[in-house]
């Protein structure tokens, strides 16, 4: 018994013996090292000057429009403008055209109005640039800007001698304004210059800011006409909605007798029937 045992310790052993020696043979599990991380590329940027804001077309640069942004330098076109460079300063040149905000400026799309031609270049052949005197009425408060489209309105008194009648005949008026009609429809604006005027309402409010006069982008004749009503009336704007670009279209003339339901005929008539007595 004490021999049988022994004879299973023994085989036991053996055994054991065999299995860690079966063990040991197996290849050790291949140890993975992380790879060192490359270090980052560095990029090249420039400062280049960009639109802090929206800038519509027509504009004059101030500082308070623009801004400097990082741009890769690779990537910096001929015409943009870098910061601290020749030919950075844009402060009082003028937008030729629009400017969406963050969008670097370039240089073709801005004059300087020192430029002889600089107006000129930009008008289409047979286009004249003609400026008239606005107020903070007649100019639509201020909210007219270059880009805008505006109809051109004439208020005025029509001489007897054009209507083939004597000056008293009608509806002429030597001391009010008889007439609104539509000079000219659809007329871009060029440019536009401002004005503080003094806040009456005080306190230590910033002073208002009216428009002193517009440029327009008119025909030859128009502009004529343009210059000989102002002798004859007043003008004032009318801003165009958008959705009307391209509608040349223009609203009849009003006259004093549109604006009540009493006709002039009948006025006169129950004026004529009226009995005056005189004392004497």
């Amino acid at each position: 018994m004490r021999f049988m045992l022994l004879l299973i310790a023994a085989v036991m052993a053996v055994l054991a013996g065999i299995a860690a020696l079966h063990l040991s043979s197996k290849p050790a599990a291949p140890v993975v090292v992380a790879a060192a991380p490359e270090p980052p590329q560095t990029v090249s940027t420039v400062d280049i000057v960009v639109a802090k804001n929206a800038i519509p077309p027509g504009t004059m640069i101030t500082q308070a429009m623009i801004d400097t942004q990082p741009w890769p330098a690779n990537l910096v076109l001929k015409d943009f403008i870098v910061s601290n460079q020749a030919g950075a300063d844009v402060i009082g040149k003028v937008t030729r055209a629009g400017f969406q905000a963050r969008e670097p400026l370039v240089s073709t799309k801005i004059a300087n109005l020192n430029e002889a031609g600089f107006l000129a270049g930009t008008l289409p052949e047979g286009m004249r640039a003609i400026t008239i005197s606005t107020d903070a009425i007649s100019g639509v408060a201020g909210f007219v800007f270059p880009g805008d489209r505006v109809d051109i309105l004439l208020t005025h008194n029509i001489p007897g001698q054009i209507k083939g009648s004597s000056p008293g005949d009608g509806h002429v008026s030597a001391d009010k304004p008889a007439y609104t009609e539509t000079l000219i429809s659809n007329v871009p604006v060029l440019a536009i210059n401002l004005r503080e005027v003094t806040n009456k309402e005080g306190g230590g409010n910033p002073p208002l800011v009216a428009p002193s006069n517009m440029t327009l982008q008119v025909s030859a004749q128009d502009a004529e006409n343009i210059r000989l009503a102002e002798k004859s009336g007043s003008l004032s704007l009318a801003l165009r909605s958008i959705l009307d670009a391209n509608n040349q279209l223009a609203a009849p003339p009003a006259d004093l007798a549109s604006l009540t339901q009493v006709h002039y005929s009948e006025a006169r008539q129950a004026e004529d029937d009226t009995v005056k007595v005189t004392r004497r």
